[in-house]
């Protein structure tokens, strides 16, 4: 939102915006119409790890102000396999995945859920700081009749969906 501190002039007022970083993309400029003070403009944001702070930059008159723009990013992941694709109960299944860049310094968190207890999943994964790869392990229980589980990965930090696969657990 852009806010002057006296209603803009006849013609309206151009103010000039620019952005530091091509992970908040701002429009060249925005127009507050003559006689107003307020005019909101609209930031497109890219998700490319890891995330950064963007500087928002308005210019009018030759006075610039600037305020600071948090671009969260999240993991993408490109790949999950899992052996066996079709595991009987009270087995194990190795799982590797990739995802399309490397983590962050600090690493990805990600959580993982079973929509049935037939597959036990592990509590968390961890990809290291600069790592595109991590593997996990998910353990099948006895069942008694062909069981379809849904196993899914999130975002640990804001519980964002990001892969997921169907399993058939077999007696």
């Amino acid at each position: 939102t852009i806010t002057l501190p006296m209603p803009a002039p006849d013609g309206g007022a151009v103010i000039a915006l620019a952005s530091n970083t091509p992970h908040a993309v701002v429009p060249p400029s925005v127009v507050v119409p003559p006689g107003a003070t307020v005019q909101t403009f609209t930031i497109a944001t890219v998700n490319a790890p890891p995330t950064t702070t963007a500087t928002i930059s308005a210019t009018y008159a030759g006075v610039t102000q600037t305020a600071a723009l948090i671009v969260e990013s999240y993991p993408t992941i490109a790949n999950v396999t899992c052996t066996p694709a079709s595991p009987s109960g009270g087995a194990t299944i190795q799982c590797s995945g990739t995802l399309s860049s490397a983590s962050p310094a600090g690493g990805w968190r990600l959580s993982i859920a079973s929509s049935d207890p037939s597959i036990v999943v592990p509590p968390g994964i961890t990809v290291a700081g600069s790592s595109q790869t991590f593997q996990f392990t998910l353990t099948t229980t006895t069942v008694a009749t062909a069981t379809t589980v849904s196993v899914q990965i999130f975002d640990a930090l804001t519980n964002l969906p990001l892969w997921g696969q169907i399993f058939t657990v077999t007696p």
